[in-house]
Order: C-alpha cells, then structure tokens, then sequence
C-alpha cells in the first residue's frame, strides 16, 4: 500500500484522517455526480452468500463522484463494479436501512491487485473517515486479481490494523468510501450484525 500525506484527528482516542480534501475534490465534481435509481438491496433470500437477516447491496447503487466510477465487470455480482481511477479524489455513497440498534461491522468484495491499490478512505454518516486497507484480514494481506471479501479495518500504513466496528441506531445511515489508491475496486457490500458471519 502506498503511504499518501493525512491530516489526522484525535476521535474516541484514535487516530482517524480527515476527508476534507475530499470535499473539495468532491465539490468541484459534483457536477458529475450521478445517482442510483434506487438503493439496490437484494432480497435476502440467501442465495447469494448474503444470509437472511444482513443488509446487502451491490457497490454500483450508490451515488457516485467522478473520478470514482462504474465499471463493466463480468467477474463482478451483477457484472459491474466500482474503482477508484485518481489517487485521493472522487467518492461513492449508499444509503442503507438496519432493522434493530447494535454493533456491526461490513464486509466487502474486493480485488486488490497489489499494494499501491488497496484502500479507500470509509466514513459512517459523516463522521470522520478512516483508512480501510482493503486486502487485509485477520492478520493477512493478500493482494492478486481474485476477488476476496475483507471487513473495514483501520488501517495506519499497514502497522496498526484492526477490525473496525460500528454502532449503529435502528434505520437508515450512510456509508462513504472517498477514493485514496487509483485502482481499488469494491463490487458488493455487506452490513451484518452477527460478527461470525463470513460471506460464501
């Protein structure tokens, strides 16, 4: 993963960057936004690895700031994902809805081809956003063309990794990976409460 310059913020005794050069990148496309029709839930009939009681959504049904985009993608669930193509500019946001208050976290399919495109920055309803490197897990970093599912971690150049958690309130919030690394794809997410849950 390739280390970029970070303002950080002191939040709940962690070390968090910040998005605000996102914002202004986001703001000077925002002419080139380009919304969902509709959030994209997918029944939960757990067909597709999803489960029965998790939030699910493909990465395209969210609201996209260039230079983020949507891209053709027949290895990808629904044959389109989405890929940061600048280095710390553009954004892709999804509204989503949880039936009860607890602690989550969310799993995303991913490819990280190699360390220098493997992370996005991630907020939850605006708060202050956090590195996800997107190849670790449990301990491991593992990068290649295959897809692979990896929960958000915060991630501090890669010496300071840990399972990131979220406490959520019963309906609706909002999740924002700001891109980071050119090159870091995200296909579908997962938003669970069961922190045993590991996607097919």
């Amino acid at each position: 993963m390739r280390s970029h310059p970070l303002v950080l913020l002191f939040a709940c005794g962690c070390l968090f960057p910040s998005l605000d050069g996102l914002d202004e990148a986001a703001s000077d496309a925002s002419k080139d936004s380009t919304p969902n029709d509709a959030i994209a839930d997918v029944p939960n009939d757990g067909s597709d690895g999803c489960g029965t009681t998790n939030v699910c959504f493909e990465a395209e049904s969210g609201v996209i700031v260039a230079p983020m985009e949507v891209q053709d993608d027949p290895t990808a669930s629904g044959g389109k994902s989405v890929i940061a193509s600048a280095n710390n500019a553009g954004s892709v946001t999804w509204t989503f809805d949880v039936a009860t208050a607890g602690t989550y976290v969310i799993w995303c399919r991913i490819v990280a081809t190699n360390e220098g495109t493997d992370s996005f920055f991630a907020s939850i309803d605006g708060g202050s956003a956090i590195e996800y490197d997107t190849s670790w897990q449990n301990g491991t970093t593992t990068v290649g063309p295959q897809w692979q599912w990896t929960e958000i971690n915060t991630a501090q150049d890669q010496t300071d990794e840990m399972l990131r958690t979220f406490t959520l309130s019963a309906g609706s919030h909002t999740l924002e990976f700001g891109g980071r690394e050119q090159g870091s794809v995200v296909d579908r997410l997962i938003v669970t409460s069961d922190l045993g849950f590991v996607p097919l």
